[in-house]
């Protein structure tokens, strides 16, 4: 069946890029704001897909699931207040954020449930540490397992794997200082992080190794960390799981580009980001990425960096999240402008 989805998928991909396609809104929720003071309090930071129709967003302090189908509000999980990290796993229907006050939850996706909560003192308790900071989270996609990485160890080994009960911990892994930001490969195998000072780095999960390296690795803790203002940096790392890389460099408010690292091979292309602070989504199956972020623009390209549809000015204000579909057939997206939005990809002319 897998086999089948995934050829389906490859098989639509090659006609839309034999024809090309267009981009057309079918969803929206919410009002645009176009006056960027008044939008702010209720931008739109995070939105995943939970399946082909459900969605979940934060908005204003509260997690929302809706129904793209039939556009009602399934449940809501209110007072989160800000979160600073977020992850979905679609095969077990749940939802893992991290608050800004240190606490990490899990939420049941099928029943807007909280079935985990951990303080900064629980999370210590857990993980065997004085004191911890949880900066980054990623689930392990097919299991529920759900990777913990940390402020308090600026250096080694400050990545822990929680069981899919979350009260155990199973194992701990090596990455580098203060995580940006963090994915898991397909099959949940490797691990792809972008540290501070560049680093980025894929780690096999189960060999505790390095499958790909770059940056300058931190070997002791420093004495201070330092970021400069509006530098070049890398914002988004996706892996294959077997030799394709993605990642981004984003250039603050001038045009960023995207990366396709072959490991294998070592060939590396490269192209225009189309933004200053990009927002990307990946499809490995159907070999397509979309990106959009200050521009307000959506664009998708393939791996060589050919456009294959492109649609200006989706929203008002900057676009904060972008996600392909299970099927990659559509594009959802959450904007700063407060709408939460999808777009359908369909060959021209059908």
């Amino acid at each position: 069946m897998r086999l089948l989805v995934i050829t389906a998928l490859l098989l639509a991909f090659l006609t839309l890029s034999a024809a090309g396609a267009d981009i057309d809104l079918i969803f929206r929720h919410g009002e645009p704001i176009k006056d960027p003071k008044a939008a702010w309090a209720g931008h739109i930071e995070y939105a995943s897909w939970i399946d082909d129709e459900r969605i979940v967003y934060w908005s204003r302090g509260d997690v929302t699931c809706i129904s793209t189908k039939t556009r009602q509000i399934q449940w809501v999980v209110r007072g989160v207040g800000k979160i600073s990290d977020w992850s979905v796993s679609r095969d077990m229907k749940r939802l893992a954020i991290l608050a800004e006050n240190d606490t990490t939850s899990v939420i049941d996706c099928n029943s807007g449930k909280v079935i985990f909560t951990a303080n900064r003192t629980r999370m210590s308790k857990m993980l065997g540490l004085d004191f911890t900071i949880p900066s980054r989270l990623a689930f392990v996609h097919n299991d529920g397992r759900l990777i913990i990485c940390m402020f308090s160890t600026f250096y080694g080994r400050n990545a822990y794997i929680l069981d899919a009960s979350y009260e155990k911990t199973l194992t701990s892994f090596d990455i580098d200082a203060l995580p940006r930001n963090i994915s898991v490969s397909p099959e949940g195998s490797r691990v792809a992080v972008i540290a501070k000072d560049d680093v980025l780095c894929v780690r096999d999960l189960h060999s505790n190794r390095d499958v790909f390296f770059r940056g300058k690795r931190i070997t002791e803790k420093p004495d201070t960390l330092t970021s400069a203002i509006d530098a070049p940096f890398y914002s988004h790392f996706r892996d294959s799981g077997r030799e394709l890389l993605i990642y981004t460099l984003d250039n603050s408010w001038a045009t960023g580009k995207v990366f396709v690292h072959n490991i294998k091979t070592t060939k590396i292309n490269s192209f225009d980001g189309r933004n200053g602070h990009i927002e990307l989504d990946v499809s490995f199956p159907t070999r397509q990425l979309v990106v959009t972020g200050t521009s307000t623009d959506l664009t998708v390209l393939d791996f060589d960096g050919h456009v294959i549809t492109h649609k200006k000015n989706v929203t008002t204000q900057r676009n904060a999240s972008v996600e392909f579909s299970p099927l990659a057939d559509r594009i959802l997206v959450g904007s700063w402008d407060n709408t939460l939005s999808v777009f359908s990809i369909t060959e021209k002319g059908k």
